[in-house]
């Protein structure tokens, strides 16, 4: 019988495209669409595009936000993976063999 031990937490959450963030960066995970109804949103995104402070790694399919502190710098990415998919992700936990 093969027994599986409550493991290591990971740490990292993968994005998309390569791209992994630390957990304990991120401040929260955004449903994309819902979000660019806003009016006020959409000027709030284009000015973090313009401060280079948007992170755009595909122009097709923009489905969520993941909004992150790194170096006491607030940074938005955008990804083309679904926001409940990475918030699953975010959640998983890793089980180990013993």
């Amino acid at each position: 019988m093969v027994k599986y031990m409550r493991g290591i937490e990971v740490n990292l959450l993968h994005i998309g495209n390569d791209i992994i963030l630390r957990k304990k960066d991120i401040i929260g995970i955004f449903n994309l669409d819902n979000l660019k109804k806003n009016k006020n949103f959409n000027n709030l995104y284009k000015e973090k595009l313009d401060k280079n402070q948007l992170v755009k790694f595909s122009e097709k399919q923009e489905k969520s936000l993941i909004i992150v502190e790194k170096n006491k710098e607030i940074l938005w990415y955008v990804s083309n993976i679904n926001s409940s998919t990475l918030e699953k992700r975010y959640n998983i936990k890793k089980y180990r063999r013993v």
